[in-house]
């Protein structure tokens, strides 16, 4: 871990203005910006993308660990969701600045939306571009200071996905066991998806799996994204599969006591329940059914 809770821009209305702002649809923030502000704010951002071969699709998965208040959270989005529906501008606004969460999700969401990045269509042409580009945006985002950021490289031969799985979710610090069996349960989705997409016995893909934690008022926004490469080879009647993974971590601390400060302005742009971003940042699985033992 190279970073903890560093504050890495101030949070103040000209700096909420010009985010937002350069996230707007009709004012698109360049790549250059966006990747300079993430050199600044995550160092380890762009090894994942070295020179070769480039990831040939994104799946991702979302997962809220929140230490059994999860349902409660996802209780008081769809009470926020209902003031917004019934035109409530007063009671929803209220809302929205007691639940950070929800505040935090909307954000993530438009970052998402202005680098035109689609969990829910992994193969999309220049998808991953547009992954690099929402890392970006998010970790310029003035409402989160940096938590950790490294890269970690590993190299697995086995049979199957179990093996790449549990060393990836053995990456995953600070996570309850229990929330723990649930992103390993993403990530078995994630293989699922990727594997019902391929097509070749040599693969490349981009796995993302995003956490959303809160413990009390802490709210972490942890992106974990792996670059899995996959070779399989027949010597002698054997087959063996070697699978080399690159794992890079961001941390996103969320300032969740400013929040409430901030909350219209996110409010009169784009709301993102949380319930939401979890349907939305996750890559739905093939039609056909899939062999884990790719």
């Amino acid at each position: 871990m190279s970073n903890t809770g560093r504050q890495t821009a101030p949070l103040t209305s000209e700096t909420v203005e010009s985010w937002l702002q350069s996230c707007d649809a009709k004012a698109p923030q360049p790549m250059a910006v966006a990747m300079a502000a993430a050199t600044a704010r995550v160092p380890k951002l762009g090894e994942l993308f070295a020179a070769g071969r480039g990831a040939s699709g994104v799946i991702s998965n979302a997962q809220l660990a929140a230490k059994g208040a999860r349902d409660s959270i996802l209780a008081n989005s769809r009470a926020l969701k209902e003031r917004i529906a019934a035109d409530d501008y007063e009671g929803g606004l209220q809302l929205y600045r007691e639940q950070p969460i929800d505040g935090c999700t909307s954000i993530m969401n438009i970052a998402r939306v202005a680098a035109d990045f689609n969990p829910l269509q992994p193969d999309h042409h220049g998808n991953v571009e547009r992954f690099k580009d929402y890392t970006a945006r998010l970790a310029s985002a003035p409402f989160f200071n940096l938590g950790l950021s490294d890269t970690q490289v590993q190299n697995r031969e086995s049979e199957d996905w179990d093996d790449l799985i549990d060393s990836m979710v053995e990456t995953f610090e600070g996570v309850e066991a229990s929330d723990k069996a649930r992103i390993r349960q993403g990530l078995t989705s994630l293989a699922q998806a990727a594997g019902s997409r391929s097509e070749t016995k040599n693969t490349e893909t981009l796995f993302v799996q995003n956490v959303l934690q809160t413990t009390g008022p802490r709210i972490d926004v942890m992106i974990y994204y792996s670059k899995v490469e996959m070779e399989e080879s027949k010597r002698k009647g054997a087959t063996s599969k070697q699978t080399t993974f690159t794992v890079s971590r961001s941390n996103l601390i969320f300032r969740t006591a400013d929040w409430p400060h901030f909350a219209e302005k996110v409010w009169q742009r784009q709301i993102t329940a949380v319930d939401d971003w979890l349907d939305g940042n996750t890559t739905k699985q093939g039609d056909q059914p899939t062999d884990l033992c790719v």
